[in-house]
């Protein structure tokens, strides 16, 4: 299975969840590839560094 958007609707929906929701977005896309190794983190940032 993969991870398509077909329509505007399913385009904001997404969105919608990546902003709310980021490591859930990311895990939720990222469960859709062939891993060798699960990863550890799914998302890491630091809006402090510039």
């Amino acid at each position: 299975m993969s991870y398509t958007i077909k329509t505007a609707e399913q385009y904001q929906q997404a969105y919608t969840h990546s902003i709310e929701d980021p490591e859930g977005f990311w895990a939720e896309v990222a469960g859709h590839f062939s891993w060798q190794k699960p990863w550890d983190k799914v998302l890491e940032w630091d809006f402090q560094k510039t």
